[in-house]
């Protein structure tokens, strides 16, 4: 559970070895999964947050055709009111889908200038067709960059924090 001091408890149940992490990225269930967590957590005035590292590609199993409805689960955690700040991320070296991760930052709230990037369609935030700058999320490519991207979110969040 996000908690406070919860850090190693939590790095102690993600193995990247036994979790999946490496190989593939269900990020429809992920956000389901987050949303659930938060939802047991909530407290009146206490804003919430998500944060999504991954290429983009949701898939699962090594099945590209596998939807976890990603952007439908980002859109209901926004609608409880929690902020999703996403990173894109692919040690693979292919690159990441930027689109997909464009309209993720929209519906999370987060994108890169929000209010000229992205437009209300019905009652959710998409991408629109030609952001301005072209990539609405953070991008991390090594452990350096990905360490800056966290920082950056916890600036973003977290008003005199100590690191």
């Amino acid at each position: 559970s996000p908690t406070l001091g919860a850090a190693s408890e939590i790095d102690n149940a993600i193995d990247r070895d036994t979790t999946g992490l490496c190989t593939y990225t269900p990020i429809g269930a992920g956000f389901t999964a987050a949303r659930d967590g938060l939802a047991a957590i909530a407290q009146p005035r206490r804003d919430q947050y998500a944060l999504l590292i991954t290429d983009g590609a949701d898939t699962c199993d090594y099945r590209d055709t596998y939807d976890t409805k990603s952007l439908a689960s980002a859109d209901a955690l926004r609608g409880d009111l929690v902020k999703t700040f996403v990173v894109g991320f692919d040690g693979s070296g292919t690159g990441v889908d930027e689109e997909h991760l464009n309209h993720l930052a929209c519906a999370g709230g987060t994108a890169i200038g929000f209010a000229s990037n992205c437009e209300l369609q019905g009652n959710v935030y998409r991408a629109v067709p030609n952001p301005s700058p072209s990539r609405l999320f953070l991008l991390a490519e090594d452990a350096l960059t990905l360490a800056q991207a966290l920082e950056g979110v916890t600036a973003d969040v977290c008003c005199g924090c100590v690191d």
